[in-house]
């Protein structure tokens, strides 16, 4: 599998979790990737009156209310995703980088559209939650022009050993003893999902 991507560019690596995602701009091959920023991405402003818990509060409430509540959420979440993704590729640009592609990793759970089925059930709300962070990220990195990946979260180490080698979670703990910490789960694995990324045929 050969990237199709210009050698130096750069992916953007995204773990999501509720109202934050861990992110890595990375590229490069192993044994020297190349990973020039690691941060976190707020998706919901603490000043926006929205709980990040939108799906367990609307629960709560009839549907009526339920479904304008998260509604204003959706709003939030992608005004926050927008500015922030902005903001990040504006800084990783203006230090010189190509990024080209971003990576998000996602769970199995599919969510219905309808809402009444989502409130229904609890294992629901909690991915309807997942994938209203998810999505807002999506349509931040599309809005600036990057392709976007999706790649189910279950999947990443087994897609990362045909690609790199079976020793890939040696590879990527190794690389962390150089490049220092943070270097947890969400490093490794939005590494990881960013040059699975740039190397999509």
């Amino acid at each position: 599998m050969k990237p199709h991507h210009s050698a130096g560019a750069l992916a953007l690596g995204f773990r999501v979790h509720t109202g934050w995602s861990a992110v890595v701009a990375a590229g490069g091959a192993f044994p020297q990737v190349t990973v020039p920023h690691r941060g976190r991405v707020e998706l919901l402003d603490a000043d926006s009156g929205t709980s990040r818990f939108v799906y367990h509060e609307a629960r709560e409430l009839n549907l009526p209310k339920a479904a304008e509540l998260v509604h204003r959420a959706r709003k939030a979440v992608h005004y926050a995703a927008s500015g922030a993704v902005k903001l990040l590729m504006k800084t990783l640009r203006a230090a010189g980088h190509d990024v080209t592609v971003a990576a998000i990793l996602a769970g199995g759970a599919r969510v219905p559209d309808d809402l009444a089925a989502i409130l229904a059930s609890h294992a629901l709300v909690h991915a309807a939650e997942g994938a209203l962070f998810r999505q807002a990220l999506v349509s931040a990195a599309e809005a600036c022009g990057l392709e976007v990946i999706i790649i189910p979260e279950r999947q990443l180490w087994q897609r990362a050993a045909a690609a790199f080698g079976e020793d890939i979670r040696q590879q990527v703990a190794a690389r962390g003893k150089s490049l220092g910490p943070p270097w947890a789960e969400d490093q490794r694995a939005a590494t990881v999902a960013a040059l699975l990324a740039l190397r999509r045929d």
